[in-house]
Parts: C-alpha cells; sequence; structure tokens
C-alpha cells in the first residue's frame, strides 16, 4: 500500500496514461527541458507520420563484370609443405595449400612492408584509423549494412589493416564462397567507398564509448605507463581518447588508406584451406593478378621510437578501491634470430610456471600474474619481456622481491627438467592440435614470409622442442633479465 501511495504522487493518472521519464548529462552549460517542453515533444512526435520502411534495392552481387585478369609467371610447389607458391604478373605472390582438416573453411592472410611510420606524425591519427574508417564506411557502392545484404546467404568476410610497419589483409570463407571473398579483397584495394554519415556516426560512437574511460583506474594506469616508457616521442603508442576520434579527417584518412592499398606490389598473400589449385588459379589471376601496381616497392621505417630502459621505477595513483596492479618490464636492443626467440618464448613460458607456483599457490598473493615477451625484428632488432602482478596494495613489494627472485635462481641454476618437460610437453601436444587447423599454416606461412625464415620449421617443430636444454634457458634469463636494471611501473589507490 505504501510503494502504491508513492506511486500514485509521481505517475500520473491513468485518465492521462502518459509517463516521460528524461535522462541527461550533469553539465552546467545544459538545458534541461522543462516539463511543458517535454510533453510538447511528445505529443508532436504523436502526429508525426511515419512511413512504412522501405527495403533499399541492393545489387544481387558484389560486381557487375570481372575486372582483366593479370597473369601467373611463375609457379613453384614445395612437395614437404605441400604448397604452391604463385607469381603474378603485378609484382603479388601467393602461397597456397589445400587442406582436408575442415570442409568447408578457406583463410586468406596478406602482407606486405609499409606502415603508418611512412606517413608524417601529423597525420599519426589519420594512418592509424584509417583502415578503420574504410571499414565504417564500406567498398564500391555498398554500405556494411548493404554489403551483409549482398552477401546474405555467403560466407565471406575481409578485413584490412595498416599496421605500424606493414599492411595486412585477412579473410576467410566458405569453400563454395572464395570468389565472394576475392571480390571484396579487390573492391578493398580498389574501391574504398566515402560516406560522410556513417564516418561521422563512426566518430561519435567511438566517443561516447571512451568518454567515461578515464574514470577506470586500468585505463589510467595503462595510458600513464606508456607516457613513462615513450615519453612526448610523435609515433608514441597512445590509449585512444574521447578527443582522439575529433582529430581524425575523413578525407586524409581516406586518402592515406588509397595511398597504402593503392599499389599491390610486393604483397603476399597466403590461402589455406579446402580447395582445388587448377580451379583457383584462374580466381587468383582475376581478383589479385589485376590489383593496382606501380612497379614501386614499398617498405618500412624506423621512426626512432625506443622505450625507456631500467633502472626505473614509477607509482600511478588512481581510484579507491584496494587494487594495485604492477608491471615489470625488460627491453632493449638485440639481434634477432628464429632460435633465440624460440628460447625467449620457453623462457617465459618456464617462468610463468614458477611466477604462479610461487605468487598464487604458495604465497596466496594473487589469482593471476604472468609473464610475456618476445624478440622483435622490425623497425628494429629488439627484446621486450615483462611480468603483470595483480594484487592488494600491502602485497606490492613482496610480490615483485618474490617474482626477482624466480628470475635470479633461474640465471643462477637454472631450471629443472621436471619443470623444462612441462613446458615440452605443453608445446608438443598443442602443436598437434595446431598442424590441423587452417588459421594456424597461414600465420606460420605468412611470418616465415616477413621474417624471411625457412617454413619447413613448421614441420621440425618438435625436434627443436626436444632440443631445449636447461642451460639454454638459464643463458637466455641471463642475457635479458637483469634483476638491478628493469621499468617497475605501479597502480595504487590514491588513498
Amino acid at each position: 500500500d505504501e510503494v502504491n501511495q508513492e506511486a500514485a504522487k509521481i505517475i500520473p493518472p491513468a485518465t492521462d496514461n502518459k509517463l516521460i521519464v528524461y535522462t541527461g548529462p550533469e553539465k552546467s552549460d545544459f538545458k534541461i527541458p522543462s516539463a511543458d517542453e517535454l510533453v510538447m515533444m511528445a505529443e508532436n512526435a504523436s502526429k508525426t507520420e511515419i512511413k512504412p520502411y522501405e527495403e533499399k534495392a541492393v545489387a544481387s552481387s558484389l560486381m557487375e563484370k570481372a575486372p582483366a585478369p593479370g597473369k601467373i609467371t611463375g609457379e613453384k610447389t614445395n612437395a614437404e609443405l605441400g604448397t604452391t607458391e604463385l607469381t603474378l604478373s603485378n609484382g603479388v605472390k601467393v602461397i597456397l595449400k589445400p587442406t582436408d582438416f575442415k570442409n568447408d573453411q578457406v583463410v586468406m592472410t596478406a602482407s606486405r612492408f609499409g606502415g603508418q611510420y611512412n606517413v608524417d606524425p601529423k597525420d599519426r591519427f589519420n594512418a592509424e584509423f584509417a583502415s578503420t574508417v574504410v571499414t565504417q564506411m564500406g567498398v564500391g557502392q555498398f554500405s556494411p549494412v548493404d554489403l551483409r545484404k549482398v552477401l546474405a546467404g555467403k560466407n565471406a568476410t575481409v578485413a584490412p589493416r595498416i599496421g605500424n610497419v606493414s599492411e595486412t589483409l585477412n579473410g576467410q570463407s566458405s569453400a563454395v564462397d572464395v570468389e565472394a571473398m576475392l571480390q571484396l579483397t579487390y573492391l578493398y584495394f580498389t574501391q574504398p567507398r566515402q560516406d560522410a554519415e556513417l564516418f561521422n556516426s563512426f566518430v561519435t560512437k567511438q566517443q561516447a564509448l571512451y568518454q567515461n574511460m578515464v574514470s577506470d583506474p586500468q585505463f589510467t594506469f595503462q595510458d600513464s605507463l606508456l607516457r613513462i616508457l615513450y615519453k612526448n616521442h610523435p609515433w608514441a603508442p597512445k590509449v585512444p581518447k574521447a578527443e582522439t576520434f575529433a582529430q581524425i579527417n575523413q578525407q586524409r584518412a581516406f586518402e592515406i588508406y588509397k595511398d597504402r592499398f593503392g599499389n599491390a606490389n610486393g604483397f603476399t598473400f597466403v590461402i589455406v584451406g579446402k580447395f582445388d589449385v587448377p580451379t583457383l588459379k584462374p580466381l587468383l589471376a582475376t581478383y589479385l593478378g589485376s590489383l593496382p601496381s606501380t612497379g614501386k616497392p614499398s617498405t618500412y621505417k624506423d621512426v626512432g621510437l625506443r622505450p625507456a630502459k631500467g633502472p626505473l621505477k614509477k607509482e600511478v595513483k588512481k581510484g579507491t578501491e584496494p587494487k594495485s596492479f604492477v608491471r615489470l618490464i625488460w627491453n632493449g636492443e638485440a639481434p634477432y634470430s628464429d632460435e633465440e626467440q624460440f628460447k625467449v618464448q620457453a623462457l617465459t613460458e618456464l617462468m610463468n610456471i614458477k611466477i604462479i607456483e610461487t605468487l598464487r599457490e604458495d604465497m596466496s598473493g594473487v589469482y593471476g600474474a604472468g609473464m610475456g615477451g618476445s624478440l622483435n625484428k622490425f623497425p628494429y632488432n629488439n627484446y621486450a619481456i615483462s611480468i603483470s602482478i595483480p594484487c592488494g596494495p600491502e602485497n606490492v613489494d613482496k610480490l615483485v622481491a618474490a617474482a626477482l627472485a624466480e628470475i635470479d635462481k633461474v640465471k643462477t641454476a637454472g631450471p629443472t627438467e621436471a619443470d623444462l618437460n612441462k613446458v615440452k610437453e605443453t608445446w608438443k601436444q598443442q602443436y598437434l592440435v595446431n598442424v590441423k587447423d587452417n588459421n594456424f599454416w597461414a600465420r606460420q606461412l605468412i611470418q616465415s614470409v616477413e621474417l624471411g625464415s625457412n617454413p619447413i620449421g613448421i614441420l621440425t617443430y618438435e625436434k627443436k622442442v626436444d632440443a631445449l636444454t636447461p642451460k639454454d634457458i638459464k643463458e637466455t634469463a641471463a642475457k635479458y633479465l637483469d634483476t638491478k636494471k628493469f621499468v617497475q611501473v605501479v597502480l595504487n589507490p590514491e588513498n
């Protein structure tokens, strides 16, 4: 009865049968509509004539006619890997690996050196979001909504991307929709679409999405971490903020996209899955062999971006909950090799075991913590390894000390055979799953092209795992993990 009495005070009588609830931002310069104005809005809306929805007529196919095909100028096979490599007349290469892993899946990935760093730093946000902006506006005569309609009943997707040092493109289709996937690829290279309304909608949505993130302690931590590592370098990585999207210019982002994808020379495409090579060749000549090519080579640029090195300790204060987050970082220049990268990965996997055992199981200080890292070849030879520790503020110092102690143990005595064997067995079991996966083969083959490595290593992975020794891990830890020289950034609550 009491609830009903209160409701009767707030809700208008049943004869009126109308309740208007208004929500809006708390801003001093924002005019809140009066009750009369709200009623007038509602009444005007109720008088508006609403016409039935009319379905827009959309073309029945992606392309009215196929482009004039290019030529296949070279072909070679690798019997061990089961691959065929084609060279096309416009400087594009295609690596094909037919499989029977899935009877209705074809995976495509493509890559070429180039990327955002070739653009003037004043255009960094235009370059960073160029490919995203294009995918929001569509290709050819099709908006993203129209694309979904014309592709109804088909399974084909393609997504271009401009990274820091490369342009990439990823796609996937069913076995019967490979041509649709290749047509989409052709359109993303040759007919990116401009649409001011869709562009503005994208910007508005992103601004709304990121507007309230600044109050999240993790957002502030990540933003501060990047500032500490890279200071004011014009190409320093940045966490997107609402104001970031206001700096994107539709026309300039579109021009950068067309510049990077307007010349396909140097691209390598890898296609893996259920297909017949002789049947696929004419489609490749038609849709990939006809891609525009100036013959001009594309390469990446080293802009001199280097992270800060240790010893360096910083604290970030944000939030009121008793939660802290620790990041320990080792980085620097180091010669790249596939073998050395393999050892670094083994080291981080083994350290994950020890960190979890000590920090979670023995000390009960965390639910999850871990190490990750890699060697990188581009734009310069370097390494980056880090440990992440979420914990309570009272445990920060002792958990950091415990993690460093585990590193020192491995550097001094090396890992036990038992711990190393855990890593080996996990890797070999995962490998047996991976070699039956189309995406795995696509990733490995394109990486071998990017790194200039021998792809036959995909088949000898288990031997490489078996050859790892505790001595390898010990030496790798000593080389990269100096427990006196690292960057430590800690997020603590404000009080």
